[in-house]
């Protein structure tokens, strides 16, 4: 029986290597033969870590309203055995999946009842992802100097902590709100310095997020060959990753970028492969997880990813 628990414990391990890494596919393959095993023995306390690991896997593919019901089967376990430990990251991930959803002042909800546990257990891992969140919000209400505060608190725990999980994500945040604000260099700064980290720690999402952000950059600045490099990447990454979520997006600005440089082919090709990615993850909610950025150069709003 202990032999089999650790076998469960083993692959549920390599599936949460490959999630960090950004590998949905691969990821999902060894959850599921970890909760082959946990449902065998009956290990709620196991079987809870997996439900929320395929909210996890589901939620960063977009597919957040299926994510949102892992989460919430997971927490009715933690909450059944008042495991205070692990109550703070669920609750925070439910904020997120509302978030992700539109839905702001349940993510609040949500967020709060993590932060709240976060700190009064001083969990500061817990702090850095919810306060991040928290910054999304603002910068999805339009309120960028509080989102910006919140980022700069969740880097700065992250920093105190050593903390560099999805640390190349929170400077792909800071970045674009220095981008939106057209200060490109300073906007740079901060995704060299993402690209740097989310290199050396293998983050394939973060590095596909800071490439698209620097391929708006080259856009804006009407370096165009510069700007469909950048996409490609971003593009080519998530292809590899399977994560449509982000893709649509980078499909989306490639077939922007085409109509800029009057390639109507090309730009029609990549648009209707988007719409079509739109369409199979849900047009409600795909829309929902994108800003929408006016940018008076284009003819077309600019898509990029917000979580």
């Amino acid at each position: 029986m202990g032999k089999r628990k650790e076998e469960g414990n083993l692959y549920n391990s390599i599936g949460l290597q490959y999630l960090a890494q950004g590998n949905f596919p691969e990821a999902l393959k060894w959850n599921e033969k970890s909760l082959k095993i946990r449902k065998e023995m009956d290990d709620r306390a196991g079987l809870a870590v997996n439900f929320n690991n395929l909210g996890e896997i589901l939620g960063s593919q977009g597919n957040c309203s299926e994510a949102l019901k892992w989460y919430q089967r997971c927490r009715k376990i933690k909450e059944e055995m008042n495991d205070r430990t692990d109550l703070a990251g669920i609750y925070t991930n439910i904020g997120k999946a509302y978030l992700v959803l539109g839905n702001y002042s349940e993510a609040l909800k949500w967020l709060e009842k993590g932060l709240k546990i976060g700190e009064e257990m001083d969990d500061r891992g817990i702090l850095v992802v919810n306060y991040a969140t928290i910054g999304v919000i603002h910068y999805s209400q339009g309120n960028r100097p509080e989102a910006l505060r919140w980022y700069k608190k969740s880097l700065k725990v992250a920093e105190e902590i050593g903390y560099r999980t999805r640390l190349a994500i929170i400077y792909n945040y800071i970045g674009e709100i220095y981008r939106t604000q057209g200060n490109y260099s300073e906007a740079l700064g901060w995704f060299q310095e993402g690209m740097k980290i989310g290199e050396e720690i293998s983050d394939h999402l973060g590095l596909a997020m800071i490439y698209n952000s620097i391929g708006l950059i080259c856009d804006a600045q009407g370096d165009y060959l510069e700007a469909l490099k950048w996409f490609q990447k971003s593009k080519n990454l998530l292809e590899k990753m399977g994560d449509k979520h982000y893709l649509t997006m980078v499909l989306k600005n490639i077939g922007y970028l085409y109509q800029k440089m009057d390639k109507e082919e090309e730009a029609k090709e990549y648009l209707q492969e988007s719409q079509k990615l739109f369409k199979e993850l849900g047009v409600g909610e795909i829309e929902s997880l994108a800003i929408r950025v006016s940018d008076p150069l284009r003819r077309n709003p600019v898509y990029y990813g917000i979580v």
